[in-house]
């Protein structure tokens, strides 16, 4: 899991499971830092989606 968050100072707090940094970045760094939490995401939520499936298929077996 990846969270970002972002102050003042132009500094990123980000945790990847669980390891947490703290970086000054560039305004360049930032949106690239982003756009991978942004893929990040999307991967979960597609890993998520089929997870989903799969129980909603379980369930309907069961029925």
């Amino acid at each position: 899991m990846v969270d970002l968050l972002a102050n003042q100072d132009k500094t990123f707090f980000f945790s990847i499971g669980d390891h947490t940094s703290r970086h000054n970045v560039n305004q360049a760094d930032k949106f690239q830092m982003l756009l991978e939490a942004k893929d990040e995401l999307l991967k979960q939520k597609d890993s998520e989606i089929v997870a989903l499936k799969e129980i909603i298929a379980l369930l309907k077996e069961k029925l």
